[in-house]
């Protein structure tokens, strides 16, 4: 197909797709929301794919997904859904994560939609301010705004943490 833009839409999603423009270019962005138990999911791609029998949909190209005050970005995103609603976010190939609390990066992540729990695993950096905290596995709990950084096999954590000056 190339650069022809695909879009499935589940209607067991009961997705809202925009596109824009009705006359729609295959470099345009797709935006859908997705509904979750505690509200939805903005997310937009280069292109989306649907398998109405696995019940998944995947965002491929430039994915940005934004719930509440934390934002994903990764070259492709994977939902998974139960019960109509997205419940799992699979993120993979260059991670950000932005929260309120800082910033973090990882090769791969794991978005538990109804307990808001982000694990990000795979050369992982978290930064805050000027500190900066090196490990193989992130667990952040968005609810308690708590972060848990462990090192990766055979390798321990590592970090910068620049004490605040008086001004």
């Amino acid at each position: 197909m190339g650069k022809t833009l695909r879009l499935i839409v589940y209607a067991s999603f009961a997705c809202s797709v925009l596109i824009g423009a009705a006359g729609a270019q295959p470099s345009d962005r797709v935006t859908v929301t997705m509904p979750t138990a505690n509200g939805s999911i903005d997310a937009s791609a280069d292109q989306i794919v649907g398998d109405f029998e696995s019940k998944n949909a995947t965002l491929q190209g430039n994915v940005v997904i934004h719930d509440g005050t934390m934002s994903l970005r990764a070259n492709s995103v994977r939902f998974h859904v139960t019960d109509n609603k997205i419940d799992k976010v699979f993120a993979k190939g260059k991670v950000v994560m932005d929260a309120h609390q800082g910033a973090a990066t990882a090769d791969d992540a794991v978005y538990d939609v109804p307990t808001k729990v982000v694990t990000l695993q795979g050369h992982v950096v978290l930064t805050r301010d000027k500190n900066v905290l090196r490990g193989g596995l992130l667990i952040y709990d968005l609810n308690k705004g708590v972060a848990t950084l462990k090192g990766g096999p055979g390798e321990r954590v590592q970090g910068l943490l620049v004490p605040k000056t008086d001004k």
